[in-house]
């Protein structure tokens, strides 16, 4: 925790952010990793549009964020995507996620 206590900075981010990411791309990451401003874990997020369909992607592997409180989450969502992943799906799941994402744009484009 910052001085001021209003950041965080991950204590062992190897395992709990960047778990089953390609080693090389962890050491990479992990340089660029920066402080969380504490709001992130205290402030209500604001209330995502009516009219957009929700997509998530649930990291099933994850040993940051309890992989059930991500399906809570889910539930809310008109799209899921589940990978056997850890929590960061995006750098050890890409081709999968980049897909997913990518479908859930050209739904949205085509009002669907």
């Amino acid at each position: 925790m910052s001085r001021s206590r209003r950041a965080v900075r991950a204590g062992d981010a190897e395992q709990s952010i960047f778990s089953g990411v390609d080693p090389v791309v962890i050491a990479e990451a992990v340089k660029r990793l920066n402080w969380q401003g504490m709001r992130a874990f205290t402030e209500e997020p604001a209330a995502a549009p009516a009219d957009v369909p929700l997509a998530y992607v649930v990291a099933t592997e994850d040993p940051a964020l309890p992989p059930a409180v991500q399906e809570q989450w889910a539930a809310h969502c008109a799209h899921r995507l589940r990978v056997p992943s850890g929590h960061s799906p995006h750098l050890s799941h890409t081709d999968e996620v980049a897909a997913f994402l990518a479908e859930a744009v050209a739904r949205a484009a085509t009002g669907g």
